[in-house]
Order: C-alpha cells, then sequence, then structure tokens
C-alpha cells in the first residue's frame, strides 16, 4: 500500500496503465506519494489515464506530457502542455498514452534511469 512507502528508498516511482484511474486519482497515500516523488526529484512514469494521480498531487503546471487522449482536457486545464506523441520526457517525467507504446514508453525510462 502506498501509505507504507518511503519514496526515499526508491528511485522511480512507475504509475501503470489500467482501468481504474479514479480509484488511483484519489488514494490519498498514493497522491501524497506522487507529489513526494517530484519533491525529491524521483524519476515518475506514468501511462494510459495515469497522469491523473499526478494532476491530484498539484504537479503538472507548466510541464509538457501525453497521456490517453480524454485526460488530455484535464492536463491543460491544471497548466500542462499536452501534445499526442508515444513518449514524452519531461524533467523527471515520462509520459505515453497507450500500453502499446511501452517499448519506447520503457527506452526512455531506463534512459532517464541512466540504465543501458
Amino acid at each position: 500500500m502506498a501509505k507504507n512507502v518511503n519514496i526515499e528508498d526508491y528511485d522511480l516511482l512507475f504509475i501503470p496503465e489500467g482501468r481504474t484511474p479514479d480509484r488511483m486519482r484519489t488514494n490519498v497515500s498514493l497522491v501524497k506519494l506522487a507529489r513526494q516523488a517530484f519533491e525529491k526529484d524521483k524519476v515518475v512514469v506514468a501511462i494510459c489515464h495515469r497522469p491523473q494521480v499526478l494532476i491530484e498531487a498539484e504537479v503538472m503546471e507548466g510541464r509538457t506530457v501525453t497521456c490517453w487522449k480524454s485526460v488530455s482536457t484535464d492536463l491543460k486545464n491544471v497548466g500542462a502542455v499536452y501534445e499526442d506523441k508515444a513518449v514524452l520526457v519531461g524533467g523527471n517525467l515520462v509520459t505515453s498514452p497507450l500500453l502499446g507504446d511501452l517499448p519506447a514508453f520503457m527506452s526512455a525510462t531506463l534512459e532517464l534511469l541512466d540504465i543501458k
């Protein structure tokens, strides 16, 4: 559970693709963990609808991201810049709209973590 996680123990917060975005974005512990990950400059990766968790964490303003298209309006409304791309890296954040983009998504993530 997210409430038992110390972000200091990890290099990366991976918010996976799935069909439960509303549950995840209303999980107070997960939202807090996401905010802490940004505060500690950890690598954060989010695929599909998962940038919604980052919207709730109030860390998206000014960031350039991609996501599932139906989430793009929510991102724009909080001051993020949406681009329709397979993967986007912005600072410590990697985003991707589809599970089908996983190879490019993982390649970008590993590069950001400096793993060859």
